[in-house]
């Protein structure tokens, strides 16, 4: 037998800095919100961020949570930002997972791309 340990993944409050805020946030235990279940299909998905997105609407401490989503590369809802909300503002997550991630950054670095002097490639 091996003696290795196992891989134990930290509760994502472990490694969010600064998380004084997570215990005024109204989306406490209502993480199935804000993160998508594995094979979630488009419609389902736009409802269920929908509903996420109005009770960030609603959270006194949003832009602590955007701010949290932004600076960990968090995947999931974030301050009632998606993800691929937060990889067209240059905040790309940690691992691109899904195909909408990856059109996502194409079109931010081709945004970007257009705004450098002469045509210059990134």
């Amino acid at each position: 037998m091996s003696s290795a340990p196992r891989f134990r993944p930290k509760p994502v409050a472990d490694a969010i800095v600064d998380r004084w805020w997570i215990d005024f946030a109204i989306c406490r235990g209502k993480y199935d919100l804000f993160f998508e279940p594995f094979g979630e299909r488009p419609g389902p998905r736009r409802r269920r961020e929908a509903q996420a997105k109005l009770l960030c609407a609603q959270c006194p401490v949003q832009m602590n949570c955007l701010e949290a989503g932004r600076r960990n590369h968090e995947s999931g809802l974030w301050g009632g930002e998606t993800e691929e909300e937060r990889v067209r503002a240059g905040f790309p997550p940690r691992a691109n997972v899904r195909r909408d991630l990856v059109a996502a950054r194409r079109e931010r670095s081709s945004d970007t791309d257009h705004d450098r002097p002469d045509g210059e490639a990134a």
